[in-house]
């Protein structure tokens, strides 16, 4: 595409909220081949929304001719949309996804390309460290590296320097504008800072309140061309403006109370909360049958029947216990390999609407049916035994697990995976390269509350026949046998405590990775 030729053209463009409200109205511009262009706002203009149009992540009206090829558009959002947890050149070579197959692994050639990109911001030397150990700068280098792996013609760019001390954002922006002009991309760049957007290139689009105001050379711009030379007065008398009607106006507020109509909504859930606790009450009381004068003494009497402990069954105790934590390992490995296609499936995020209504709907079904019920479905089918109850805490779990991953999905940032779907990721390697990595430690964190579960539920099931140490329980309480109940509980107590122990350190590891 030849420099000068119309990459952009927008006609009219008009962009609503779901609920209606008008985001941008009428906005009509072009933009060249190899043009850089600054839009400018207050917050709240439009600016990002208008970005988000052309990208086509937002439903327009109007005409909004793009004139480029498929994933020919790099989208560089205010928080960059990298994945922390994967490296520079991971987070890199995620720009060729649109060029490769769905399964295609990157080639030498690929991973050249990469390298020669970070080699050029001068990040050769950071290639293998993980994004979220890179500083501010580095980071803005490396989502511009993502960028120009796509081989665009646009670049989109966010506030990309948001973050950024005045000196660092100049150095970026100079370097995202040299690294555009040697790919032949336009560029457009949101800022809200006057000084930068003044310096930063000839031509500016000024919105205020979702309309275009200026079209234009910058320098000629009244908002932008007195404050190039200005130093920056972040004085207490700077955060008062003043009004047309010359009225001063507080722009900045170091303290807002918070909205009359938000402690109405906490009163009146909290009082529903409360009412509804002793509605509850009341109607329990009414249902059962408690000599509340009574029951001090019936609870001593029955604790005092487990104690002292009876361990004369300890190694059958035992070998039931062992039985039950490799049920519990085995349903959470099961579980966690059935769950992860299907809270992918069932995430709003990853998949289409309708298929996630459906899955999240089949997740509800599975957690509706309690644990002892589908053991008991298990042994009819299966026969008594440590399998009917490693199948009956596997579907379980599956519905628990299934859910915690998919609002673990939903949870993500969306920049990353708008970022990758804009160059042409699609659904399933978006996925794989930003869900999944970004999800990795709550997902372990899932696992092993999970795993605590099936340790506890496992211990329950004996009583339908499903294997474990609940076999014993059930014996022991039934025939009054309260002493080898209480030894049968001391082991389980045991390993719950030692469950808990390891999980705490593992969550811990988790949290400092």
């Amino acid at each position: 595409m030849s420099a000068g030729e119309t990459v952009l053209d927008v006609k009219d463009l008009r962009v609503r909220s779901r609920k209606g409200v008008l985001l941008l109205d009428g906005v009509s511009f072009r933009i060249a081949a190899g043009e850089t262009l600054v839009v400018w706002g207050e917050s709240g203009a439009g600016k990002t929304t208008l970005l988000r149009a052309i990208a086509g992540l937002a439903a327009v009206e109007g005409e909004c001719r793009r004139v480029w090829g498929p994933n020919e558009l790099a989208w560089i959002p205010q928080a960059l949309g990298l994945v922390g947890s994967a490296t520079a050149l991971d987070n890199v070579l995620c720009g060729a996804l649109g060029r490769m197959g769905t399964l295609e692994r990157y080639s030498a050639e690929v991973r050249a390309e990469a390298l020669a990109s970070l080699d050029g911001l001068g990040l050769a030397a950071r290639a293998e460290v993980r994004v979220r150990d890179l500083s501010g700068g580095e980071r803005q280098r490396v989502a511009i590296a993502r960028a120009l792996m796509q081989r665009p013609r646009i670049i989109l760019a966010d506030e990309p320097v948001a973050a950024l001390d005045p000196a660092s954002a100049a150095a970026s922006l100079d370097l995202l504008c040299r690294a555009a002009a040697r790919a032949g991309a336009a560029l457009l760049v949101v800022l809200h800072d006057d000084r930068l957007a003044a310096t930063l290139a000839p031509r500016v689009l000024a919105l205020r309140d979702g309309r275009l105001v200026y079209d234009g050379a910058s320098a000629s711009f009244p908002a932008l061309a007195p404050r190039a030379a200005a130093p920056r007065d972040t004085s207490l008398a700077s955060l008062v403006a003043e009004r047309e009607d010359g009225a001063p106006v507080v722009a900045v507020s170091a303290f807002q109370a918070p909205p009359e109509a938000s402690r109405s909504a906490a009163f009146v859930w909290w009082t529903a909360l409360g009412a509804g606790t002793i509605a509850s009450a009341v109607f329990v009381a009414s249902r059962s049958h408690v000599r509340l004068d009574r029951l001090p003494a019936n609870v001593a009497d029955v604790a005092g029947r487990f104690f002292p402990p009876d361990f004369s069954s300890v190694s059958d105790h035992g070998i039931a216990l062992v039985e039950t934590v490799a049920m519990a390992f085995l349903a959470t490995g099961l579980s966690a390999i059935l769950s992860l296609p299907l809270s992918a499936l069932a995430a709003r995020n990853v998949s289409p609407a309708p298929v996630s209504a459906l899955f999240r709907a089949f997740l509800s079904g599975v957690r509706t049916i309690p644990s002892l019920v589908w053991a008991l479905l298990a042994v009819s089918a299966v026969g008594l035994g440590a399998f009917a109850g490693t199948v009956a805490l596997t579907i379980y779990s599956v519905g628990y697990f299934g859910k915690l991953l998919a609002e673990s999905f939903e949870s993500l940032p969306g920049e990353t995976q708008e970022a990758l779907r804009c160059a042409g990721a699609g659904r399933f390697r978006t996925f794989l390269h930003a869900v999944l990595p970004e999800a990795a430690p709550q997902i372990a964190g899932h696992l092993l509350f999970v795993l605590e579960y099936n340790v506890r539920y496992g211990s329950v099931l004996g009583i339908v026949g499903a294997g474990g140490i609940g076999y014993w329980l059930y014996q022991h309480l039934r025939s009054f046998d309260y002493p080898r109940a209480t030894s049968a509980l001391l082991l389980l107590l045991v390993v719950v405590i030692g469950f808990d122990a390891i999980s705490a350190k593992l969550r811990t590891l988790l949290r400092t990775r």
